[in-house]
């Protein structure tokens, strides 16, 4: 299963699942990024904000754990923050989530993204995806 999102800070987003044990599947998530924005790496709280969330529209579905973080991050020492560290993609994402599903699976996933990106001095949080996958 595979779904495409055009992004203003990521190009080639792609969102895959796959079963990996009764009722628990793993999303994994991947992109390019656009020109010189950066994209904070999943984990991580700026301004008590979490870099990255995963909310779905049935509550019997939740994430397992933390994001799985592949490919290659950046620490940044980032001014906008008062010189605090903060791992960032520049050039592609990938990261995993593993979820838990209660019940019966749904024909359709509704999960909704957020996201942190910026460039300089600026600064998007919680920027949200809907996503949809049958």
């Amino acid at each position: 299963m595979l779904l495409r999102i055009a992004l203003v800070a990521i190009k080639n987003w792609t969102v895959e699942s796959k079963g990996i044990a009764d009722g628990k599947y793993e999303l994994i998530f991947s992109g390019n990024i656009n020109g010189n924005w950066q994209v904070y790496a999943p984990n991580q709280t700026i301004l008590d904000i979490k870099t990255t969330e995963l909310q779905f529209a049935d509550s019997s579905i939740v994430q397992i754990g933390d994001f799985c973080i592949g490919g290659h991050t950046q620490r940044e020492l980032t001014v906008l923050f008062w010189k605090t560290q903060s791992e960032c993609f520049e050039n592609s994402i990938k990261w995993k989530a593993t979820i838990s599903i209660q019940g019966a699976v749904p024909e359709i996933l509704q999960t909704t993204l957020f996201y942190t990106y910026g460039i300089n001095d600026e600064f998007y949080p919680s920027t949200m995806v809907r996503l949809l996958q049958n």
